[in-house]
């Protein structure tokens, strides 16, 4: 995932540093991630800010703009922006799916578990393989992950 400070994503975006400012605070943008100086903002801002931008550049009335960001999900967003995500064959559809979704069960595991993904990747996926074989049950596959988290 890519990172920007805010002069940076103004740059991305081609908008101003002001722009992003007053998008924030107008709640059209969500607000930058962190606090203090690792603030920082994400392809989701930058996604969201260029939608902003170009839904702008087509006219809409304030109002008009931020009900269409609170109404938009970010598939929506992202096509707004221009950067829907290609059609990809079906066999790689599934294979991205999947590894979209392993990546966020690691991803939420380890924030749940407050360890870094690196150590509930390997378990997790040694779990979904067992699973698919059907030699677990999802309770066992549960019992592998909390043991490989363990201090």
């Amino acid at each position: 995932m890519t990172t920007y400070n805010r002069k940076e994503l103004a740059r991305a975006a081609k908008v101003s540093r002001f722009f992003i400012g007053h998008s924030v605070t107008a709640g059209l943008i969500p607000a930058a991630d962190g606090e203090g100086p690792g603030r920082h903002y994400t392809d989701r801002h930058l996604h969201h800010l260029v939608a902003v931008r170009n839904l702008r550049d087509q006219g809409l009335r304030a109002d008009e703009l931020r009900q269409r960001m609170t109404d938009a999900s970010e598939d929506e967003i992202r096509e707004l922006a221009g950067v829907a995500r290609p059609a990809l064959p079906p066999a790689v559809r599934s294979r991205a799916s999947l590894r979209y979704g392993v990546n966020a069960v690691v991803s939420a595991a380890a924030d749940a578990l407050d360890v870094s993904p690196k150590r509930v990747r390997p378990a997790i996926v040694a779990a979904l393989a067992a699973m698919r074989e059907e030699k677990i049950s999802v309770d066992e596959a549960a019992s592998i992950l909390e043991e490989s988290s363990s201090p």
